[in-house]
């Protein structure tokens, strides 16, 4: 099994990368194998409305994205974490779900099938509901795409870029990913 971690903070040393890699670990003593991409780093480009990927599901653009369409079609499980800023995902977070287009069919199937998935949030404001909507709206476009949200998990009063004190959330994210692959097989 084969588990695809994806990051989608501008800080690469953050909490939410430190959460996905926790995940990623998770995942790894349950018998997986990880991969992790960061999308700030991954040199990723918008799409350009092109087209070209409905009757092929390859896009055109050889960027960083390559990389993850592989490792994507390669896997039994995503992990997805990014920062809310401006009350929804990041904009390198929007870009990669932008980028997944290619999977979708073009009478709206998933080329991918249905991939369990683990979405990490991270924010400021104390309460983990705050931006639930948003939340919601994200994740169904992720279902329409193939990927299937199993678990949420938000990370809610974050400030800094340290984990260490933040409670039990480095243990909630290594049992999110080991849950994700015992649930997954």
């Amino acid at each position: 099994m084969k588990v695809t971690g994806i990051v989608g903070s501008p800080r690469a040393a953050g909490v939410t990368t430190a959460l996905v890699e926790k995940a990623l670990q998770g995942a790894r003593e349950t018998g997986a194998e990880t991969v992790l991409f960061n999308i700030q780093e991954a040199g990723i480009g918008g799409c350009m409305a092109c087209y070209t990927c409905k009757d092929t599901g390859v896009c055109r653009q050889d960027d960083g994205m390559s990389q993850i369409y592989d490792a994507l079609r390669s896997s039994s499980a995503v992990v997805i974490g990014t920062p809310v800023y401006m009350f929804t995902v990041t904009g390198q977070t929007k870009t990669f779900i932008d980028r997944l287009f290619p999977f979708l069919k073009p009478d709206f199937t998933s080329r991918l099938g249905s991939l369990p998935t683990l979405m990490i949030y991270t924010q400021g404001a104390p309460k983990p509901d705050a931006f639930a909507v948003a939340f919601d709206s994200i994740e169904k476009a992720l279902s329409m795409l193939g990927l299937d949200t199993r678990r949420r998990m938000v990370a809610a009063g974050m400030s800094g870029e340290d984990l260490e004190g933040q409670g039990s959330l480095a243990g909630e994210a290594l049992a999110a990913g080991r849950d994700l692959v015992s649930n997954s097989c």
